[in-house]
């Protein structure tokens, strides 16, 4: 029997993103978000982000991801990846 994924660990990173030919000036911010299972050390896949009404928190639903697959978000998977 798979693992039930009842444990997770969240590592969140914030990174300032900077204009490519002045690094001195300051465009915006990005925040790189990573979520495992602390029992087996699955990944786990974002599907569709959103946020909430003051665009304070995001809220995105989460599911084991598939060893080896990469998921987009800009595209819907193929019959055969589902």
């Amino acid at each position: 029997m798979g693992c039930k994924h009842d444990g997770f660990e969240a590592t969140v990173n914030i990174e300032k993103v900077v204009e490519k030919d002045n690094p001195n000036v300051l465009v915006g911010r990005t925040a790189s978000v990573k979520i495992k299972c602390v029992d087996c050390g699955d990944d786990f896949a974002f599907i569709n982000p959103f946020t909430n009404e003051e665009s304070t928190e995001i809220r995105i639903a989460v599911k084991p991801a598939r060893k080896g697959k990469t998921i987009s978000m800009n595209k819907k998977p193929k019959k055969n990846e589902q």
